[in-house]
């Protein structure tokens, strides 16, 4: 067993910018805005994850032994063929690796159809053909039960469909590789639990690494998983890779009208990795490493509840992700990292939260009844105070935000140094498009962000090194597109809002110290000769008070993606 050591979850506070404006003035020649020490990404535990997932070792003797019906349990390890229709368990009891080479099987059984007991080693199967698994206990039981690690694999169209009665593949940990599943569960579809029966039984404080196991592995595979609980489920963590295809539902899906109250009844998570239980009274075990990590791969998950869920980290460096959640549509406990790849978030109560949201590249898409991108631990700031422990960066990529609550909220600290953000926030009521209880640094990057002006949220502080022009508007606007302008007219950058608002925050790194720029709303001029005199320059009316402007546009779509320049910068 490794040991588990408790690690205190350490995060960065972060929150969120809303701009000023100032008067006109022409510079002989627009000077650049100064630029700041880069911020720094918190560093992930990716790669000690991977260096961890090829836990599988092969049997030695290749020659395939015919395997029969089922009378005897599998006894020594070695490579054994099993073909055609087989009624009774396949029970496996060597300490050595064991390879069931499946071709066109049908294994249908009342209970357990596929178990390896304690003192059992490594599991291979290998798929050639259509094959099926299924079980018709009316009280529940596992499909395949082993307690050692297990690697399915297949020829090129090779296929395993499942049907099972309670979780269809529990093991130390889970590979697929290279094949296609299918798998209906009244329970968990996946579930990689360590050690289980030494942890339930455990004293004292486990110690645990990745190579424990207790991980699920997807590599070119094509997973279909519908569950009536959660479809994957890991101790440790979660790996998805290459040309994998995976789509997921669980519970019946997101409802397609989302409320406080169904995302707190909401059952069944999509991936998820951790908390393990350990000892007799099922104490969790506090670790800051449980991950899920997505590299590639076409993924759609429609969750009643949480489409991701780590207790530790999240981090998306591929992939193209469609998610649908009843709850949060990612949520990791300590640190969530998007650096690459696309996520479209259709419906959720809340799109990304995380203690530390990380924003460094790739695109993301938020549909949210709630916050579209959160920075919270679940602990409750004092008044006037913020969580050293929570922060937002952005240091690339496009985010797009459209939220019936606050667009981006922090209960710590905002950063934004790189990449591109629009929001559409609420367009009355007490939210706002950017909130945050720390500081709000813009100082890189393109951001447009609208909203109501009834609450305001947090104004980017004079210390940001990038520009920023904040503008109220006495009523709600609604307005086909938002943009900018420098003083010839020339357009930098755009937005199409999904809603009414009357508030409008828009920073880029085109808007010089000195320059002369104009502000656009439709058809309308909302400001010209807007002089930058100073980090944030106010203009428009003056701030109501909550919920100071009557209701604007209902729930929209998510918005059209805003326009920057091709070479920004650069007119």
């Amino acid at each position: 067993m490794r040991k588990f050591l408790p690690v205190a979850l350490t995060a960065l506070a972060l929150c969120l910018p809303l701009a000023a404006c100032g008067g006109p003035k022409q510079p002989d020649s627009p000077t650049p805005p100064e630029q700041t020490d880069p911020v720094p990404p918190t560093a992930t535990n990716a790669e000690a994850a991977k260096a961890a997932a090829d836990v599988i070792s092969f049997p030695a003797d290749k020659t395939e032994k015919e395997y029969t019906d089922g009378s005897s349990p599998i006894t020594e390890s070695g490579v054994y063929a099993v073909s055609g229709e087989i009624t009774k368990k396949i029970s496996v009891e060597c300490d050595g690796p064991v390879e069931l080479k499946f071709y066109d099987v049908t294994l249908s059984v009342a209970k357990k159809a596929l178990e390896a007991e304690a003192g059992t080693g490594d599991l291979i199967i290998t798929l050639s053909g259509e094959n099926t698994i299924r079980n018709t206990n009316p009280d529940g039981s596992n499909g395949i039960d082993i307690l050692g690690d297990l690697l399915i694999r297949g020829e090129e169209g090779s296929s395993l469909t499942m049907d099972i009665t309670k979780n269809a593949i529990k093991a130390n940990s889970i590979t697929v590789e290279g094949t296609s599943l299918n798998i209906t569960s009244q329970k968990d579809s996946l579930h990689a639990e360590i050690d289980r029966f030494d942890l339930a039984s455990f004293e004292g404080v486990p110690s645990l690494s990745y190579a424990d196991g207790g991980f699920v592995h997807l590599k070119d595979a094509d997973v279909t998983l519908t569950a009536a609980d959660d479809g994957i489920q890991a101790d440790t963590f979660v790996w998805i890779e290459g040309e994998t295809t995976l789509h997921v539902t669980t519970n019946g899906g997101a409802p397609q009208t989302i409320t406080a109250a169904s995302s707190d009844a909401a059952n069944g998570k999509g991936v998820k990795a951790g908390a393990l239980d350990y000892g007799a009274d099922g104490t969790e075990l506090a670790w800051d490493k449980y991950l899920i990590l997505v590299e590639g791969g076409t993924l759609n998950i429609d969750a009643n509840d949480d489409a991701f869920h780590s207790e530790g980290e999240i981090v998306v460096s591929g992939g193209e992700l469609t998610v649908a959640s009843g709850d949060d549509a990612l949520h990791a406990k300590d640190l969530l990292t998007i650096s690459g790849g696309k996520i479209d978030i259709s419906r959720c109560y809340e799109g990304v939260e995380a203690a530390k949201v990380e924003i460094l590249g790739g695109e993301l898409n938020v549909n949210a009844s709630d916050d579209g991108v959160n920075a919270a631990d679940g602990t409750q700031n004092a008044p006037g105070q913020k969580n050293a422990d929570c922060r937002i960066l952005i240091s690339g990529g496009t985010t797009t935000v459209v939220s019936l609550g606050d667009g981006v909220d922090s209960n710590g600290d905002f950063i934004m140094t790189g990449g591109t953000l629009f929001v559409t926030g609420p367009a009355s009521g007490d939210n706002t498009a950017l909130d945050a209880d720390g500081d709000t640094r813009i100082d890189g990057g393109y951001l447009l962000a609208v909203g109501c002006s009834g609450m305001m949220g947090s104004s980017p502080s004079n210390v940001s090194k990038q520009n920023v022009i904040v503008y109220t508007h006495g009523s709600n606007l609604n307005v086909s597109k938002v943009y900018i302008a420098d003083m010839d007219g020339t357009e930098l950058f755009s937005y199409t809002p999904a809603r009414a608002f009357s508030n409008i925050v828009v920073s880029c790194p085109e808007l010089a110290s000195g320059g002369t720029y104009s502000l656009h709303a439709g058809e309308l001029t909302l400001a010209e000769n807007i002089t930058i005199s100073s980090a944030v320059t106010k203009l428009g009316t003056q701030q109501g008070g909550p919920g100071g402007f009557g209701p604007g546009g209902g729930p929209g779509g998510q918005g059209n993606w805003g326009d920057r320049p091709a070479n920004p910068g650069r007119k």
